[in-house]
């Protein structure tokens, strides 16, 4: 609820601000640096957040469950989840906003090769989550790890292409000379 207006807004704003001049066919040169600085602020942002969830909700998760919902569901395996899914929300952030500026960029050929590396991902997802699962006493546990790894991996490949969309464009404005 808190990071879905965060990813439309951005969305919105990295496709306006990245959109090719109807002139030059290309996105304009201060367009391109007002959204690469929003982008690192949003991700800066979202770095401090998950340091507070990292350091405090795996901690703080048992207890509120045991204050929210009493001693019947915090004294079973829901509050270990629930710990270790505050290491997975500020994943979803990161991944959120990342994904929001692929989406606002990416060319069909870009998101052809996304949704093949969507399916290895759900793939990899699926064995870790199979062999997490035969650690006994992980349980659900296992899906959230897993669910880590999915997310990491698709971090990984939106930072991968938001850094090569960015050296591209930096590269075309060199060429070209329009770097106004």
């Amino acid at each position: 609820m808190l990071f879905q207006p965060i990813e439309e807004t951005g969305r919105n704003l990295f496709g306006k601000l990245c959109a090719p001049n109807a002139d030059t066919q290309k996105p304009a040169p201060k367009n391109l640096e007002e959204a690469k600085t929003t982008l690192i602020i949003i991700l800066r942002c979202y770095n401090l957040l998950s340091l507070i969830a990292w350091s405090v909700g795996p901690s703080l998760a048992p207890i509120l469950l045991r204050l929210v919902a009493g001693s019947k569901w915090a004294d079973t395996g829901a509050s270990d989840t629930l710990a270790t899914y505050c290491y997975y929300i500020p994943l979803l952030a990161i991944n959120g906003i990342t994904e929001a500026f692929v989406a606002a960029v990416a060319t069909s050929d870009d998101l052809k090769r996304q949704s093949i590396l969507m399916t290895i991902y759900f793939f990899t997802f699926a064995g870790t989550a199979y062999a997490l699962l035969q650690i006994p006493g992980l349980g659900a546990q296992a899906l959230v790890l897993a669910n880590c790894v999915n997310m990491l991996l698709r971090i990984v490949w939106n930072i991968t292409f938001i850094k090569t969309f960015f050296s591209r464009n930096a590269m075309v404005c060199m060429l070209t000379h329009n770097c106004d």
